[in-house]
């Protein structure tokens, strides 16, 4: 049973996931989008924030197995020149790292040169998402 306020959702019978970076519900969705570097993840682009959320399937999804029907994923961290933002992270080392074109602002990290293995994302634009929804701060 998934909660309605989880931020990452999972359903094994159809292996597919889904990453909320806002509020369930209140999307403004303008447009789907895959990512270029991986078809399993699915953007969907949003009027008032770069990204609302990502569809993940297949091999993509396994992962979020593990976090499905968790609040608050991220951390709001800073890098070394003082730039903060939220932080996502599965315990695996980085391999490769992209972003999409319409949302530079947010990366996407994988535990493997294909970029199959989504392990992490960074939401650098932290004026459009909600500290509150993120991280529960």
């Amino acid at each position: 049973m998934n909660d309605n306020r989880a931020q990452v959702t999972y359903s094994s019978e159809v292996r597919r996931g889904y990453i909320y970076f806002c509020e369930p519900h209140t999307a403004n969705i303008t447009g789907t989008a895959e990512l270029f570097e991986n078809s399993n993840i699915m953007i969907d682009l949003d009027r008032k924030v770069p990204i609302y959320g990502i569809e993940l399937e297949g091999d993509t999804a396994s992962n979020m197995k593990q976090i499905a029907g968790k609040i608050h994923i991220f951390t709001k961290e800073q890098t070394v020149d003082g730039q903060m933002y939220y932080r996502f992270r599965l315990n695996k080392a980085i391999k490769r790292t992209v972003s999409h074109p319409k949302a530079k602002t947010i990366l996407f990290h994988f535990a493997d040169k294909r970029g199959i293995e989504l392990i992490g994302i960074d939401i650098f634009d932290t004026k459009s998402y909600s500290e509150q929804y993120l991280t529960g701060n």
